[in-house]
């Protein structure tokens, strides 16, 4: 993709974890965390869609939560 798209992608980011920050504060496990992340799901979509369409795009929005184990 074009440059620009890696920049709408971080703007995106950006966006989602400005907003999780400030519901992470209640969540004192990983397990509340990912409880937190699971109910936010539609509002975290919204913020990715609404920042993709103030851009001029209309990109698909998919939200997931996925979990990776290293050992």
């Amino acid at each position: 993709p074009p440059r620009g798209h890696q920049t709408l992608k971080k703007e995106v980011k950006d966006q989602v974890v400005t907003y999780l920050r400030s519901k992470m504060n209640q969540a004192a496990s990983i397990q509340a965390a990912r409880q937190v992340i699971c109910q936010e799901m539609d509002a975290l979509k919204e913020i990715a869609e609404k920042k993709i369409r103030q851009e001029g795009y209309d990109y698909p929005v998919t939200v997931s939560l996925t979990v990776s184990i290293s050992l």
